[in-house]
């Protein structure tokens, strides 16, 4: 009697869970396929941009302003020497996330990239044949494929796969490259921890919710499998 109660009380928590979290559960499965299948130097687009193409600064530079430029900026935290697209520059990290571009030669902050010295940089740092640029948006407030700090150059490219790159204003470092590869996998991210706006939330509610009745819904089926599994050998 109260293995016939077990079973029945298994089929209906199993059926139950099943309309429930199913169609959650499927996409789990669709989703973590599909990442486990994408090379991620893909998805990242490090095979159309090198993000590494500033470079260290030869050790013959010219460093003569740098202690004037560090003098002028007391609350310099670190300094960065890079070259990027032939020309030299040192990076002043600052409290609070911020950073100035100085010339080393004369200590001189530097301007902002504008748009064209942006879609320079990362023209030069593109691997194989160069597409068009399409347009260059000086940015303040945040997109759907980039997540990270403001203002920010958009650089869009007139190639298939619908490139985007991020560049600092201030540094000049390709912050992220962004391809039609990398906003599907965002998407794929965002239905995994079911966190559909920020794709950031791994720890809501929801996942948390669908995770236990997952579990409950595969303990429940292997309840069933071993009730079954008996009678048929019987």
């Amino acid at each position: 009697m109260k293995r016939t109660r077990l079973h029945l009380f298994a089929s209906r928590l199993h059926k139950w869970l099943a309309l429930f979290a199913g169609l959650q559960i499927i996409l789990w499965f669709a989703s973590g396929a599909y990442m486990s299948f994408m090379p991620i130097e893909e998805v990242r687009g490090e095979h159309l941009v090198d993000r590494q193409a500033a470079q260290p600064l030869p050790r013959n530079t010219d460093l003569s302003g740098l202690a004037g430029a560090i003098a002028r900026y007391p609350d310099t935290r670190s300094v960065e020497l890079l070259s990027a697209n032939g020309k030299s520059f040192a990076l002043l990290h600052l409290g609070h996330d911020k950073v100035v571009r100085v010339d080393p030669v004369s200590g001189i902050a530097l301007a902002p990239l504008d748009g064209k010295r942006a879609a320079d940089i990362v023209l030069a740092a593109w691997k194989g044949n160069k597409p068009s640029v399409r347009e260059t948006t000086l940015l303040k407030s945040e997109p759907g494929d980039f997540r990270g700090d403001l203002p920010v150059w958009q650089v869009q490219f007139a190639d298939q796969e619908n490139t985007r790159a991020y560049v600092s204003p201030d540094s000049g470092k390709i912050l992220a490259v962004r391809t039609d590869t990398w906003r599907t996998f965002d998407l794929m991210w965002g239905l995994h921890i079911m966190d559909w706006k920020t794709r950031e939330n791994i720890n809501s509610p929801w996942l948390f919710g669908f995770a236990v009745a997952a579990l409950i819904l595969a303990l429940a089926g292997l309840t069933l499998l071993v009730l079954r599994w008996r009678k048929m050998r019987w």
